[in-house]
């Protein structure tokens, strides 16, 4: 009876070591596959940050190219009304009513 006792305790120490060092080696991989999600995600929003500061500064530059747009063709239609009176009529208008040329 002491030998089944002993042989089972033995048995129940072995299991609970193996099992713990399965565990804690589990425990080390998450360990280290969630430091290297966090570093991801740290490198994700730094990403993140910099394409919304790029964003806004094109969205800038794009409102300015739009009102540089509208102004040369506001221009143009200007001119293109000066060249259709100047056909109709026979006469230039003087210079100063024209708009400058766009550049």
């Amino acid at each position: 009876m002491g030998r089944v006792v002993v042989t089972a305790l033995i048995t129940a120490i072995a299991a609970i070591a193996i099992g713990w060092l399965v565990w804690s080696r589990m425990a080390a991989r998450a360990a280290a596959a969630h430091a290297a999600d966090q570093s991801e995600i740290a490198a994700l929003t730094e990403q993140r940050t910099q394409l919304q500061a790029q964003n806004e500064q094109l969205q800038s530059e794009l409102k300015k190219v739009q009102a540089e747009e509208e102004r040369l063709s506001s221009i143009n239609n200007e001119l293109a009304e000066a060249l259709e009176k100047a056909r109709l009529t026979g006469k230039i208008p003087p210079p100063s009513a024209l708009p400058y040329p766009p550049k």
